[in-house]
């Protein structure tokens, strides 16, 4: 039976996505598509809070919602919906959602791009380091593409669960991460697998894959809720003093000249991951105490999520470009304008789309 905290926790994520990305245009730690010279430390502080959990948390939640999805699917149904549902929302998103965002941002920065036909054509020919800077990259569509990759290989590691080798294997990993020292064990797990240089858009893979995992594992194992549902308060605890240091090494790294320092990033790491596993833990302890219940919101926002997710970058880049070239704002009305638009103009464009029946591929509609 499906849980509803999954459908909770997975759609407030997606819609704590406006206030990040609209945090991301005043923050003073990292450049984003449209970057306002007018900076806030307020939206800097959730810029760098969200960091460690938040995708993270929607991986997790995939993971936990495969093993529904596996439980009245075959393999191959399962594999053509994330076909339809992933990889052709992302096809057509990076043909039609993402070049107009680095467009924008070469514009606001005062770089030659030409007219926009000549900006498409940079934008596939011209390979950066440097995000946001208009080159190929698949802006907030590499969770898509993640998620489509971890979901086809962590088909092919959850059919191997059901071996008796592996059964043995999961029973020692269970003993590990229900024992008190769990967070240790498993915070030294994500530092090794951080350490290996697999990334798309400075985000690796492997950490994600493990996460989704570790979601169809908790779900599946009554022993893993009842640890998690014993373990939140201690976690939330725990995840808010990791959080405080964690804001602290940041902005130690952000003063120096040199932040690539070995040392550094194994902090920060072990810091990061830190706060990813305890937060995880609380939001789902807390999440299935009292988020229980489905309403008729609920519904439609579980058909909404995913669409609101490939349509709400694009649409807070525009009308940030927009203002911010435009109008002198104090940054608290900017940021209520940049919200309060940007969260209706979206849903609007997901009603819109969602009656035209081709348009569903682009926006990954059920």
């Amino acid at each position: 039976m499906r849980r509803n905290e999954i459908d909770w926790i997975r759609n407030i994520g997606v819609l704590l996505l406006f206030i990040f990305h609209t945090a991301s245009i005043f923050t003073y730690y990292e450049p984003w598509y449209i970057w306002s010279d007018n900076k806030s430390w307020v939206a800097t502080m959730i810029f760098i809070l969200c960091i460690p959990w938040h995708m993270p948390i929607l991986f997790f939640l995939a993971g936990a919602s495969t093993r529904f999805s596996l439980g009245n699917r075959s393999g191959r149904t399962y594999i053509w919906e994330r076909v339809r549902r992933l990889l052709i929302p992302f096809i057509l998103g990076m043909l039609i959602l993402v070049p107009p965002q680095g467009y924008l941002a070469r514009v606001s920065r005062g770089r030659p791009v030409g007219n926009y036909f000549q900006q498409y054509k940079y934008f596939w020919t011209t390979i950066s380091n440097i995000p946001y800077d208009g080159g190929l990259g698949p802006a907030h569509l590499w969770f898509i593409l993640y998620l489509f990759i971890i979901s086809i290989v962590g088909l092919f590691i959850i059919r191997s669960f059901r071996k008796k080798g592996m059964e043995k294997f999961l029973l020692k990993i269970k003993d590990k991460l229900t024992s008190k020292y769990s967070l240790v064990f498993t915070v030294l797990i994500l530092f090794i697998t951080d350490m290996t240089p697999i990334a798309i858009a400075q985000k690796n893979i492997l950490i994600f894959l493990i996460v989704f995992l570790m979601g169809y594992i908790v779900y599946g194992d009554n022993d893993y809720l009842e640890y998690i549902d014993k373990k939140k308060n201690q976690s939330l605890i725990l995840a808010m003093i990791f959080c405080v240091l964690y804001v602290g090494v940041i902005l130690y790294c952000y003063n120096l000249d040199n932040n690539s320092r070995l040392g550094l990033k194994v902090i920060v790491s072990i810091i990061r991951n830190s706060i990813m596993v305890t937060t995880i833990v609380a939001i789902i302890g807390y999440g299935r105490k009292y988020l229980t219940k489905g309403e008729k919101v609920l519904d439609y926002l579980n058909k909404a999520c995913f669409p609101v997710y490939i349509l709400h970058q694009p649409v807070i880049v525009i009308i940030a470009y927009y203002l911010i070239s435009n109008f002198e704002l104090p940054i608290y009305l900017s940021i209520l304008i940049i919200l309060g638009s940007s969260v209706p103009i979206t849903f609007g464009i997901y009603e819109i789309l969602k009656r035209i029946k081709i348009m569903k591929y682009l926006i990954g509609g059920k």
